[in-house]
């Protein structure tokens, strides 16, 4: 009969891009040092600020809502783009200038000789 015979499931859904080591390159040595030159105090405290402010979601638990902060290691690209665009806002709102990521990077660095 059919008892033995091999069940299979397909399941196709939209691939969740891993935030980049550029896209933290960027935000460790960038960002937040350029952050922290303005208003003193360190990266570690930094990072833990703007990630209350921006990173927070709610669960439920045991019957009600708790408000818990996410970790940028669970973040897909595009959700540590909108955390990054976030804290580029706050600093411009503090009178921060911060330089915008060089989108030619990639290119540079396979082809050196494209930096003039």
């Amino acid at each position: 009969g059919f008892e033995d015979t091999t069940k299979v499931r397909i399941v196709i859904e939209k691939e969740r891009g891993s935030k980049t080591r550029k896209q933290l390159a960027y935000y460790f040595s960038v960002v937040l040092p350029e952050i922290v030159r303005h208003t003193g105090g360190n990266i570690e405290d930094a990072d833990l600020a703007l990630k209350a402010k921006y990173l927070k979601k709610k669960l439920m638990w045991r019957g009600g809502e708790l408000e818990v902060v996410n970790e940028k290691k669970y973040l897909t690209s595009e959700e540590m783009g909108e955390f990054i665009s976030n804290v580029l806002l706050e600093a411009a709102d503090m009178g921060i200038e911060i330089p915008l990521p060089d989108k030619e990077w990639a290119a540079h660095e396979q082809f050196p000789e494209s930096k003039n």
